[in-house]
């Protein structure tokens, strides 16, 4: 069990023991980082280096009797080649992206949040390369990490950076062929930008939205198709999946049982 942290390591473990599979699978707890902060600065200013740590960490996996590789974090999966490790080593790897690009071509218009920046844009290009006409609408929310390390309450969490916010300005979302909602994205791009430098994540958040919904008032925006769904980018948002789906309709969409399903056919 490989993750950013200690945290989505140990959470990693807990999908496994949920799921039932803890009595065939012994997890082998390998986390990169000691914190959100580290990990983000690894992959965005030294991915060479984060690279070397992963590798080293699969190869004390292997040593300790470890049979495949669950590589539970979106992010660090986008930074590293760890297809190129797993032939190198001749270790089964199951990550986040795998499940992706099967749903690249079960869906065509989604909703993302991620840790960062740097994984919306990869597990984009993952999807973009099995399907180039997927529609993604993504933004990275390391403070929202944060806070779950830390293990505040999820209700408090999702009220102090605005989820519920975002989730009803991705449910208010619609695009059409011809102009893809240009000025909304636009502006959650702004909002984005606010959030990466730690500022108010519900003040940009509710900005956006309003901008939306005054875009829609004036016609501006069409009506003719909706998110199908929005992805848990990042292997700790489960920890608000329950809260939030009490709060929006839009279909979340986390890949942990699906990779639960790929480590037992590789086992």
């Amino acid at each position: 069990m490989i993750a950013g942290t200690p945290v989505d390591t140990r959470m990693g473990a807990d999908a496994i023991a949920i799921s039932g599979t803890g009595q065939e699978w012994q997890p082998l707890e390998f986390p990169i980082s000691a914190t959100p902060q580290e990990q983000n600065e690894l992959q965005y200013l030294d991915p060479e280096r984060l690279h070397e740590l992963y590798e080293a960490k699969v190869r004390e996996g292997i040593e300790a009797g470890g049979q495949a590789v669950f590589l539970y974090c979106n992010s660090l999966s986008t930074a590293i080649n760890y297809h190129a490790v797993a032939e190198r080593l001749g270790v089964p790897t199951i990550s986040p992206l795998d499940v992706y690009a099967d749903w690249a071509s079960r869906y065509s218009r989604l909703g993302l949040i991620a840790a960062n920046s740097q994984a919306a844009t990869g597990i984009e290009a993952h999807m973009r390369a099995v399907n180039p006409h997927v529609e993604i609408i993504s933004l990275g929310l390391l403070p929202v990490v944060q806070a779950i390390e830390e293990q505040l309450p999820p209700r408090e969490i999702i009220k102090d950076f605005g989820l519920a916010e975002l989730l009803s300005w991705f449910g208010a979302l619609r695009f059409d062929h011809a102009v893809t909602a240009a000025q909304p994205v636009t502006e959650m791009a702004s909002a984005s930008r606010e959030i990466l430098v730690n500022r108010s994540v519900k003040e940009a958040v509710t900005g956006a939205v309003t901008a939306l919904e005054q875009q829609t008032l004036e016609g501006a925006m069409p009506t003719s198709e909706i998110l199908q769904g929005v992805i848990l980018g990042c292997t700790h948002f489960p920890y608000l999946k329950a809260e939030l789906a009490t709060i929006s309709n839009l279909p979340l969409l986390d890949p942990a049982q699906e990779m639960l399903s790929r480590l037992s056919a590789a086992l």
